[in-house]
């Protein structure tokens, strides 16, 4: 068996909010295995989970980092499941969460090691070697932390976003990943003959040109101020209903509001429907500078 090199704790570089979004991305590639409800994962367990996942994401972010509680729950649940993936898929997830609960930028580091160790061990036991990616992951964070100029001492915040697509190459074929007899592939976005206006933005899907890793992150945190700032719960309640289809409380279980629209966001992202967001935003707030400008560089960036 060839000799598999995953990441070290002096390779990490950046903050300790860099080294929880790794974790978080850890966990991200294993937590369908926490979707087998016949394979003796029950559904209190995986929302767990999802909400631990949730906790630690915020936290490198800059949501709320009461994340303390979860990792006991989680390690017990990984006790409790009798098939080896899916109990190193629980201990991705509470490595992620005590790398987000960690008071220092080393302490982070070494949970997020210890997260991708797991996450290669757990797809390990579905005959599946995901320490390309990993190390790809790395690679990515490395790039935009050097970019960005993030050191140790940096307080910035690391979005997941900033790695990309999940799966670009496609989501791994077998039903640990929902994908029992089919690849799903990603599709490139043609480049646009030209700049779209705002009325072709508002009209329907384009091409468009997708942006680097910092520039991405950029985009989606002034995304998030604004609607923040200018959207209330009741309003993101309404605007999720009747223009996205979605109940927000089925999408989202942030603990205040910031919170909450983190994670509206990136759910939007992780599912492909982040410029629908921002359609829906800017309709819902029309002629307001700032949103308006948020939103249009979404759509043009994504």
């Amino acid at each position: 068996m060839p000799l598999v090199k995953l990441p070290t704790i002096g390779d990490l570089q950046g903050n300790r909010e860099a080294a929880i979004a790794f974790a978080v991305r850890c966990a991200k590639r294993v937590e369908p295995f926490l979707r087998r409800p016949n394979l003796g994962v029950s559904a209190d367990q995986a929302k767990s989970a999802r909400e631990a996942i949730g906790h630690a994401e915020a936290a490198a972010g800059g949501g709320d980092r009461s994340a303390f509680v979860y990792p006991k729950v989680i390690r017990m649940h990984a006790d409790q499941v009798k098939l080896r993936s899916s109990r190193l898929a629980f201990e991705t997830v509470a490595a992620a969460v005590e790398a987000s609960d960690a008071g220092d930028t080393d302490v982070a580091r070494t949970h997020a090691i210890q997260a991708a160790i797991k996450a290669f061990e757990a797809a390990q036991a579905v005959r599946r070697d995901i320490s390309s990616e990993i190390r790809e992951d790395l690679l990515t964070l490395t790039e935009f932390c050097e970019q960005d100029g993030i050191t140790e001492e940096s307080d910035s915040l690391v979005y997941q976003s900033v790695f990309g697509p999940l799966w670009p190459n496609g989501v791994p074929i077998g039903p640990s990943w929902g994908t029992a007899h089919q690849r799903v592939a990603a599709v490139p976005s043609p480049l646009p003959a030209e700049a779209p206006t705002p009325a072709d933005i508002l009209s329907g899907p384009q091409g468009v040109k997708r942006s680097d890793g910092r520039n991405r992150a950029l985009t989606l945190q002034e995304f998030h101020r604004v609607i923040s700032e200018r959207f209330n719960e009741a309003d993101l309640k309404e605007l999720t209903r009747f223009r996205l289809n979605v109940r927000l409380d089925h999408v989202v279980s942030g603990e205040n509001f910031r919170q909450t629209a983190f994670q509206l966001i990136e759910w939007a992202d992780q599912r492909g429907r982040l410029i629908d967001l921002a359609r829906a935003v800017m309709a819902a707030r029309p002629g307001v500078p700032d949103v308006e400008a948020a939103c249009l560089r979404v759509i043009e960036s994504f």
